[in-house]
């Protein structure tokens, strides 16, 4: 049964983006010049198949070109470490995934070897209500959780962002998305301009522009 996630798990692309189970890594062509990640996201959260996954990196791949080479990024619930290595690969310089399952994180670290990815990417044991990461403000944060939890966080989210940076939301069902949108409006307004909104199945997300 513990195998039976891959199953569930097929490669896919998003413009020249390819993310690849790693038990496919030798039967994927990937186009060159092209960009690409493998991934076992073993018992963790994150195969990017599921849709709050997918929107999460199309909106990573969408807005990459809004930071240049010294960027960096937070993702929080960081889960198998999918959205820390695309981000990654997207050319963030430094990035901190944090999650409060030992378990992803030994996943999401064991993930980041197999794409030989040695510096530039961290991952802690943290929970997000409480996280002890000093003053330190991101150009990206990125939080695929549940709607629930990102309005309880809407402070602590806010607070790692710096000026000119982007959130992005997910995990949210379509239902909840205007609640959510309106709790960070409210709490931050003017400091995040516009947003843009994400729909896949049953779930949305969203990413804010702050400034």
């Amino acid at each position: 049964w513990k195998e039976s996630y891959k199953a569930h798990f097929s490669p896919w692309n998003y413009k020249s983006f390819h993310l690849i189970p790693s038990w496919e890594r030798n039967n994927y062509i990937v186009p060159e010049n092209d960009i690409y990640l493998h991934l076992d996201p073993g018992m963790a959260f994150g195969t990017g198949n599921h849709e709050t996954t997918r929107m999460c990196i199309e909106f990573l791949i969408d807005h990459r070109i809004c930071f240049s080479k010294h960027g960096t990024l937070i993702d929080l619930g960081c889960g198998s470490g999918i959205l820390s290595l695309v981000g990654k690969r997207l050319g963030y310089a430094d990035i901190l995934g944090v999650d409060n399952d030992p378990d992803a994180v030994r996943i999401s670290n064991e993930n980041a070897l197999l794409n030989d990815i040695s510096s530039g990417v961290d991952f802690k044991i943290s929970d997000l209500s409480n996280m002890e990461i000093g003053n330190e403000k991101y150009d990206c944060i990125v939080a695929n959780i549940q709607a629930d939890i990102l309005q309880l966080c809407c402070d602590q989210i806010n607070l790692l962002a710096k000026d000119n940076s982007v959130i992005i939301l997910s995990g949210i069902l379509s239902k909840e998305i205007d609640e959510v949108i309106d709790t960070f409006l409210k709490d931050n307004s003017p400091r995040l301009q516009n947003y843009k909104v994400k729909t896949s199945g049953e779930w949305s997300s969203v990413l804010f522009s702050r400034f």
